[in-house]
């Protein structure tokens, strides 16, 4: 969103969104407004780098702007794009755990710290994965969810987050429809 560059969120800002309200970026070649553009970072594959739009704001905005990450705090994200989530996070320096079907996911986890390489959990094996996090975190659960998921997984991550921690719902990967336990909330 090349018009959103600062402040909070206004509904104004979404009428730039690339890809959204602006058609044509899914192409060989795309002119737009110099806003809509940065340098890809040299440490980044074209790869990686194509996930910061997406992936990577929204976690920032998730665990910086409503979340209010602080450092130590402990923040679970889901999906195999998650290892631009930990770098996007990584200047706080929190406890990451990843959720993932994905066998390539630890190797992902290159540049994160070794905690978060020996907490990645594979939700296929485990459906009931709430167990797994609150077991890395001594029982306590999570302070921050970056959920993906939506119904399919939304009540694991409500089991998986410590009392007054917080819950980003950043997608619908499972669908929209389905029913909730509003007594943990």
């Amino acid at each position: 969103m090349p018009d959103w560059t600062a402040g909070p969120f206004k509904p104004e800002n979404g009428h730039s969104a690339l890809g959204g309200a602006v058609d044509g970026v899914l192409a060989r070649y795309f002119k737009g407004n110099q806003r809509g553009f940065v340098k890809i970072p040299d440490a980044l594959s074209f790869e990686e780098a194509a996930t910061l739009p997406t992936a990577a704001l929204t976690a920032w905005n998730a665990l910086f702007e409503v979340g209010d990450l602080k450092p130590g705090e402990t923040v679970l994200v889901q999906g195999f794009r998650w290892s631009q989530r930990i770098r996007t996070c990584s200047s706080r320096s929190p406890r990451v755990l990843g959720s993932s079907r994905s066998q390539e996911v630890r190797r992902r986890l290159g540049g994160s710290s070794d905690w978060a390489r020996s907490h990645v959990i594979r939700h296929e094996r485990e459906p009931e994965w709430s167990r797994a996090v609150l077991e890395a975190t001594g029982g306590v659960g999570v302070d921050h969810v970056v959920e993906t998921g939506g119904a399919g997984t939304i009540d694991e991550s409500i089991k998986a987050t410590a009392t007054g921690g917080s819950i980003s719902l950043v997608g619908l990967l499972t669908g929209a429809g389905g029913r909730l336990d509003m007594l943990p909330i």
